[in-house]
């Protein structure tokens, strides 16, 4: 694995990256895609030669791509970073394993293997009371422990352990749950582990009923293997839920769901909290949080339905962390004016018929936000680029959308740069990696994984 050589500070013009000759020539030229990775991650599905008896539920191993699903660029874990994708829940998968793609290497691994081993959905499986699956509440099976974790497998034994109801070093593996933009890297300077660790905030949804007070932010150690969790106060975030992290504070802010304050918190110290102020209201946000750490701002968008999509930040200069409850100084929650704002926003993103979201990411050669719009059919996706104001200016200046579309790299048909096969625009599986000047994509373990490189990115 390569040394981590901590956060790479942007710049707002375009800053000098030379792409490795040997990477260079399996990526794609300016403003096309192609597929990149040697296999599909398929090939290491945890239900091979099992049938269709273990963790299938309704989509299998799909569903840690299609289910509501989120990934993040582990940035130290391998030579040029890796994508790790955790998701699943209600109905859709029950496998809670951890995958990871290994940009440098192209190649699929599973990190840990699916936790509940003895998860039926066929009547094969043991006796009707332990044939549970993620439709099913810890109320009716009782496997699932207020904290979102498993406590018994699917044949009713308990695992070794009890509940967790304070902060801890090591619980259970978490439940599936539908990941979405609550899924974020946290690198290892920032108390992540040589590796970095993976987090995924844990949530109530169909099958899981998590108490106010069992809350949990989940950490996955990328070296380890080992996960661990934090409390959390905010658990009710059904599919509205956004995690991100802040490379200038080396801190976590989550933002859910309905009119309340950002939860931050330390791995360094640990400490943490919920904010005085502001409170966000994102009844019509659905997870969106993004960090520019030029600017130390979290970018934080909300929608008006049909056509509407409103820039939203948070001020983060000036914000000290501390170790008591409120954990720090608020931070101010700024709207950009809808005169400051030019160009074709990507309503896509925020609004479709079941309310869900992509992420926009940042991408520290240009300093610009970008979203990518996967298509269904045909050849092209369209990437979306929102070019800020001259720094300090936040408020005051220009924001600009534009687009492009974004073509195959050889001409072929084979392959459409494409979004999951049931959910196109959902989670944020797509994520810029600084040293290849692309965004690397997945969002189907039976598709080959993506590079898409926009025109600008020479």
């Amino acid at each position: 694995m390569a040394a981590y050589t901590g956060p790479r500070r942007a710049t707002s013009t375009a800053t000098t990256v030379v792409v490795d000759a040997s990477v260079a020539s399996w990526l794609p030229a300016p403003a096309f895609f192609r597929n990149v990775s040697l296999a599909n991650a398929s090939t290491i599905n945890p239900e091979n030669g099992l049938g269709d008896q273990v963790y299938h539920a309704n989509n299998g191993f799909d569903g840690t791509w299609i289910a509501y699903a989120g990934g993040a660029f582990a940035s130290a874990l391998g030579a040029l970073g890796s994508m790790v994708f955790f998701s699943g829940g209600n109905g859709a998968y029950d496998g809670n394993g951890v995958v990871a793609y290994d940009i440098a290497d192209r190649t699929w691994a599973m990190l840990s293997q699916p936790d509940n081993t003895g998860v039926y959905r066929t009547s094969t499986g043991p006796t009707s009371s332990n044939s549970t699956h993620s439709l099913d509440s810890d109320a009716v099976s009782d496997r699932v422990g207020l904290s979102g974790h498993y406590i018994k497998d699917g044949f009713g034994n308990a695992y070794a352990g009890t509940e967790v109801t304070g902060n801890s070093t090591t619980v259970w593996k978490p439940f599936p749950i539908h990941s979405l933009c609550g899924i974020t890297y946290l690198p290892p300077d920032a108390g992540g582990g040589t590796y970095g660790s993976l987090i995924v905030v844990g949530h109530d949804m169909n099958g899981i009923r998590v108490l106010s007070a069992n809350g949990k932010i989940f950490r996955f150690d990328l070296e380890t293997h080992v996960w661990s969790a934090i409390n959390f106060p905010f658990y009710q975030f059904q599919i509205e839920v956004a995690a991100e992290y802040d490379s200038f504070n080396k801190l976590l802010w989550v933002s859910n769901s309905g009119s309340n304050r950002p939860f931050v918190w330390s791995y360094l110290t640990n400490s943490g909290g919920v904010l005085n102020n502001p409170t966000i209201n994102n009844s019509n946000n659905y997870g969106n949080l993004v960090y520019m750490p030029l600017r130390k701002i979290m970018v934080t968008l909300a929608a008006t339905p049909p056509s509407t999509v409103t820039i939203r930040y948070l001020d983060l200069n000036g914000y000290t962390h501390g170790t008591s409850s409120p954990p720090g100084t608020s931070v101010t929650l700024t709207t950009v004016s809808s005169g400051n704002i030019t160009g074709s926003a990507p309503v896509s993103m925020l609004i479709n018929a079941n309310g869900a979201n992509d992420k926009l990411d940042y991408c520290d050669y240009d300093g610009c936000l970008y979203y990518l719009l996967r298509a269904t059919g045909g050849t092209a996706c369209t990437l979306y680029k929102l070019t800020p104001p001259a720094v300090g200016s936040e408020s005051t200046g220009t924001w600009t959308w534009s687009s492009e579309p974004i073509n195959q790299h050889d001409g072929s048909t084979t392959f459409a740069c494409r979004g999951g096969r049931i959910e196109p625009t959902w989670g944020g599986r797509a994520r810029y990696v600084h040293s290849l000047k692309s965004i690397i994509m997945s969002d189907s373990p039976s598709l080959p994984v993506q590079a898409i490189r926009s025109s600008s990115w020479v």
